[in-house]
């Protein structure tokens, strides 16, 4: 593959609505390259773009990262921020930002799940992506729920 061809892969089946910048792919080919997880095999046919190929120590670096565990990070984002300082922030504001947030992330899932529906790939792995990521969206929708009941609650309680 050459370097336009993983940004095209990327965006148009890892990462909907998050393009990846060139430059970045680019700069990535020449630290793999230099660590010897790529190798440049020739150029392409039509148009003299370089071609990069997976090199052995590049699907054994590659198996070992795709098994690699994640650490757990239980603030990833903003949001997650906000509702852990809930008790320094004004209860009706709160509230407003997580009832605007729940519409944004229903929108996302909407779009996500419309085109999971259109997608024109049989990769499992695109498909499992996608599914992920509408699960999550699910689960985060569930999340906000439960908070706006919870501080609906606690609201009560003071009264």
């Amino acid at each position: 593959m050459y370097g336009y061809e993983l940004k095209s892969t990327y965006d148009k089946m890892l990462v909907i609505g998050n393009i990846l910048n060139l430059g970045q792919i680019y700069s990535a080919l020449s630290r793999l390259e230099r660590d010897g997880l790529v190798t440049l095999s020739g150029t392409s046919e039509n148009d003299d773009k370089k071609v990069y190929a997976i090199t052995e120590n590049g699907r054994t670096e590659l198996g070992r990262w795709i098994c690699e565990t994640d650490t757990w990070n239980n603030y990833t984002d903003n949001l997650s921020f906000k509702l852990a300082a809930a008790d320094y922030l004004d209860s009706n504001s709160l509230q407003q930002c997580i009832a605007e947030y729940r519409i944004q992330l229903i929108g996302q899932l909407q779009k996500l799940t419309r085109e999971e529906k259109n997608l024109q790939t049989g990769s499992c792995g695109v498909s499992l992506v996608f599914e992920r990521n509408i699960l999550r969206l699910e689960a985060d929708i569930k999340w906000l729920e439960r908070c706006m009941e919870k501080l609906r609650e606690v609201k009560e309680e003071r009264i």
